[in-house]
């Protein structure tokens, strides 16, 4: 990891009071120069107590077509996300709301899953395929980003059953976490983000 990188990621633990302090011209002059260097390519948000300081967008969405990035381009977030969802889970947990035995059908019933537990889907152990080996057109979806809840619609029929029984082997699965945010946004009434 470089060091320019380091450091801001540095400056941001030690104080998010200084940090917020910083002025737009600073934090653009600084972000300018990543992205110059080939060090940084994304968006960035900077909020100080809920109220936003600074919103900017830099390098390209695209490279093949030369798209620039901008405040609304939409960023595929991969795994980064599922410690969070598992941390949702283990607070519903805590709160009561959910057992990790609980059937996954018990909060999504549509899906034909009926043995397939919470704890299977925190650890691999479902057997449910992951969705991202499926194309546009195996979904028959004419957009280019589908939701969880799309996804969670399309699985009886793209996936209807299980590739392994539950618990008896582990496969990773991005189904899996997609499954636990749609619970975790059905037990809560939030949306996830």
């Amino acid at each position: 990891m470089n060091k320019t990188f380091l450091c801001f990621v540095g400056l941001i633990l030690v104080s998010f009071t200084s940090f917020a302090q910083l002025q737009k011209t600073e934090l653009n002059r600084f972000f300018d120069s990543l992205v110059k260097s080939g060090q940084f390519n994304g968006a960035v948000l900077v909020a100080d107590k809920g109220k936003v300081i600074f919103e900017q967008a830099y390098g390209l969405a695209d490279f093949e077509h030369n798209i620039p990035n901008n405040i609304n381009t939409a960023f595929e977030i991969a795994s980064v996300s599922k410690q969070f969802t598992a941390m949702a889970i283990m607070q519903l947990h805590n709160e009561g709301k959910l057992n990790y035995t609980d059937t996954i059908t018990k909060y999504l019933p549509d899906l034909p899953y009926h043995s397939v537990t919470i704890n299977d889907l925190i650890h691999h152990s479902s057997g449910i395929s992951d969705f991202l080996g499926w194309t546009k057109e195996q979904m028959h979806m004419q957009k280019d980003v589908c939701t969880n809840q799309d996804i969670e619609r399309l699985l009886p029929s793209m996936s209807p059953a299980t590739i392994f029984e539950p618990r008896t082997s582990y496969t990773y699965s991005n189904t899996n976490y997609l499954l636990l945010a749609n619970i975790v946004t059905k037990i809560s009434g939030l949306s996830f983000p």
